[in-house]
């Protein structure tokens, strides 16, 4: 196997090719060998010279990001219920605090 034996890349409709990148004993899929970027599908085995490491392909990348709108004034609102949020938790921490301080008298 060489250093930099194959590459694997995302096309940009989002299907996956390899190609050998000039290594000595050759990438295979399914055991033809690679002369040129070829496409991958589900089920395929790409294998790093003969007899070599095997990676059989059993997923096509993650799901895509789908972006969310946000509406201004969103972040704001977020840092309001933060703070508030922390608030809470501190008037809780105290009220306990003065709870454990009375009972353990």
């Amino acid at each position: 196997m060489s250093r930099i034996h194959a590459e694997l890349t995302v096309g940009s409709s989002g299907g996956l090719a390899v190609r050998d990148a000039g290594s000595k004993h050759g990438t295979f899929l399914n055991d033809e060998p690679v002369t040129t970027a070829v496409p991958v599908r589900l089920g395929d085995r790409i294998t790093l010279g003969r007899g070599g490491p095997t990676l059989i392909v059993e997923g096509l990348g993650t799901a895509p990001e789908i972006p969310v709108a946000r509406r201004p004034g969103d972040a704001r609102r977020l840092g309001r219920l933060v703070g508030v949020l922390l608030v809470l938790v501190l008037l809780l921490a105290g009220v306990g605090y003065g709870v454990y301080r009375l009972l353990a008298k």
